[in-house]
């Protein structure tokens, strides 16, 4: 039974209100079983139809807030700050997988074929920093899978027919997911995705929605060894776009360009890498402000002559805080490269707005990162002064910005 206190997303619209934590669930209920058709061939149990016992997220009511209401500034600058330490953790995290599933076919059944539902066609995991992990084009087994969708997912029929199935497989895709934290972009369309193809695999095609076996526990067992976690709704939160009719963060989809395995979990580690820079500037903001506190930046270093030491921490949170992009709020062409260092560092060079020797502060409020040619005219050129000027109005801007 339900507790009174806690109401269904569709109960909620019904008085007009919303959960003000749609994808943070407080419970969960099997809602009553909806008949889907006929029973099986297969069957001979009294029941002459099958049905699908949907499970249904639940929230407190007395949190509701009304349909038509926005998060205010404050709630949503605190959702965006969860979002970003959450995608640092998950870069900090070595246990983590980035995964991509690639699919054909409807998420619900539409046909008595058992293959007429979603199948998986490709795995692909990358570690954090994009690098291939694990990637593996997989046979759905259709007789004639659409090339139009395998065409969006960067396939082609060929490749997909002449792959192994998912049951010569899914013990190595077990193996590997084991104890790891999988971050997908659609973290539900991959579980159910990959949970068809484990049902395909062990029952043959024999297993009709709403039927739950003892194969179907170990099913649920062996995707619960991982840690299933989605980028997508983060990237939500983080990017704070409402959208008025669902009453919920707008969700946002992959790059366009991201067409095949590897390149999605790519752009997934790039959006890793923007969600969790605000994180990583006021983490790096703390050390390099302490150390200037403590006396430890300006002190004398000889090196070939005398220069003084600088902050790294404060350098990398400069970096991070540009996101890849020249500082100067007038650069002609601030992503003047999309090449990064060998340890994956943008190819911009942080300067101090005021010069480091003659006292310039070396926290990350002082500093800016700047492509070679704006580098060129703040250290040489004849509008030097009038571009520090606007440096130290950008870097304070955008240093608040982010810690506030």
């Amino acid at each position: 039974m339900t507790p009174p206190w806690l109401r269904s997303a569709a109960h909620l619209r019904l008085k007009g209100r919303r959960p003000a934590n749609l994808f943070k669930p407080d419970g969960y209920q099997f809602d009553d079983p909806r008949p889907m058709g006929p029973a099986p061939r297969w069957f001979s149990g009294p029941s002459q139809c099958w049905s699908v016992t949907p499970v249904v997220p639940l929230y407190t009511d007395g949190e509701a807030v009304p349909l038509a209401s926005e998060p205010s500034a404050e709630q949503k600058a605190q959702d965006r700050r969860a979002a970003s330490q959450w995608a640092a953790e998950v870069l900090d995290d070595k246990t983590t997988l980035i995964m991509s599933v690639a699919t054909i076919g409807p998420p619900v059944r539409q046909t008595d074929d058992p293959l007429s539902a979603v199948a998986t066609c490709e795995i692909t995991l990358t570690d954090t920093t994009g690098s291939l992990a694990w990637h593996q084009v997989v046979d759905p087994q259709w007789f004639a899978p659409p090339t139009s969708e395998l065409a969006e997912a960067g396939l082609t029929a060929a490749a997909v027919c002449a792959a192994p199935p998912f049951k010569t497989i899914m013990e190595e895709f077990s193996t590997r997911t084991s104890g790891k934290r999988l971050v997908v972009h659609g973290r539900s369309h991959a579980y159910s995705a990959l949970f068809r193809s484990y049902e395909y695999a062990i029952e043959g095609g024999h297993a009709e929605d709403g039927w739950v076996f003892i194969d179907h526990l170990d099913i649920a067992e062996t995707l619960g060894n991982a840690r299933w976690e989605c980028a997508q709704l983060r990237a939500a939160e983080y990017t704070g776009t409402w959208n008025h009719t669902g009453g919920h963060y707008a969700v946002p989809p992959l790059p366009a360009s991201a067409v095949d395995g590897p390149s999605r979990s790519r752009a997934l580690s790039g959006l890793l890498q923007r969600l969790a820079a605000p994180s990583r500037y006021r983490e790096l903001n703390d050390i390099a402000t302490a150390a200037t506190a403590s006396g430890r930046s300006h002190r004398p270093k000889a090196l070939k002559g005398t220069r003084l030491s600088r902050s790294a921490a404060a350098r990398h949170a400069v970096l991070h805080r540009s996101g890849g992009a020249c500082e100067n709020p007038d650069c002609p062409n601030p992503h003047y490269t999309s090449d990064r260092s060998r340890s994956g560092a943008y190819l911009l060079e942080v300067d101090h707005i005021d010069d480091h020797a003659k006292g310039g502060a070396d926290v990350p409020q002082a500093m800016a990162a700047l492509c070679p040619n704006c580098h060129k005219i703040k250290t040489l050129g004849t509008t030097g002064e009038q571009l520090r000027e606007r440096l130290r109005q950008t870097a304070d801007e955008r240093h608040r910005q982010i810690l506030e």
